[in-house]
């Protein structure tokens, strides 16, 4: 399981060129997770990292790899939106990445669905509301 989670953290820093806009960076972010979770070996991994008496050990074990690997990304994909004007101050990168991984999770796991394109656009878009800079409202009178 260590060996699978390393494998797919290694590809999310290796996949990730700058498409010169937020939504398509997120987007291929996102591809190694829904790749994985495709396959029907990469559902049986998350199904143990989730099992109950597997969560503590395999928790710790992500978050100590999420927190030497994942950071590096998310970092240059905010840094790269920033400098597009793409990111607002504030907006947490780690956040919206843990969303997407989340949402794609239970779009898999519980619903038992497949990640088409239409729906990972539409959960990018959503998320992208969220960090986008906002404008200030329009001054009456």
């Amino acid at each position: 399981m260590a060996a699978a989670l390393e494998g797919l953290l290694g590809r999310v820093t290796a996949q990730l060129p700058d498409t010169g806009s937020l939504r398509a960076d997120l987007i291929l972010l996102l591809q190694p997770l829904v790749q994985l979770l495709e396959q029907p070996v990469g559902r049986a991994l998350m199904r143990a990292a989730l099992a109950e008496g597997a969560a503590s050990t395999i928790a710790a074990m992500a978050a100590e790899r999420l927190a030497r690997h994942a950071s590096d990304p998310v970092k240059i994909l905010v840094t790269r939106a920033r400098a597009r004007g793409e990111w607002r101050a504030g907006a947490k990168g780690e956040q919206v990445i843990f969303m997407m991984v989340g949402a794609s999770m239970h779009r898999v796991m519980l619903e038992h669905a497949p990640i088409t394109k239409t729906w990972l656009s539409s959960l990018v878009d959503g998320l992208m509301s969220g960090v986008l800079p906002r404008e200030p409202p329009e001054k009456t009178g």
